[in-house]
């Protein structure tokens, strides 16, 4: 995981078998860059289109972790909480030739963690 990159595995479908699940950002050089869900082997699908989204990753003091330190397991092990903040713009401009869009930010801290 970084920035713009997240991967964990679950159970998505109670059928005692973990899944993969991984989220990332086109490195395109497009304003608005599409971001893909993939599961498992899955062809990767578009959730979205976002001028901005990235993960912030905290441990037990709220203090952020660099990307190169959550990198190994050690690293991992020390994430008590996830930030995802995102910012969608719609793809044409309004009448006064604006771009609208919308922004959302969240901490989560999953109790398995």
């Amino acid at each position: 995981s970084d920035s713009i990159n997240f991967k964990f595995v679950s159970d998505l479908n109670n059928d005692g078998s973990n899944d993969t699940v991984y989220y990332y950002r086109s490195t395109s050089t497009t304003p608005d860059k599409p971001v893909y869900r993939k599961i498992n082997s899955t062809t990767p699908i578009i959730i979205g289109a976002y001028s901005q989204f990235k993960f912030g990753y905290y441990d037990s003091l709220a203090n952020l972790l660099s990307y190169p330190s959550v990198s190994t397991q050690t690293g991992r092990n020390r994430i008590q909480s996830i930030e995802l903040t995102s910012i969608i713009r719609w793809p044409s401009p309004n009448s006064d030739s604006v771009y609208q869009s919308a922004s959302w930010r969240k901490l989560i801290s999953p109790r398995n963690l």
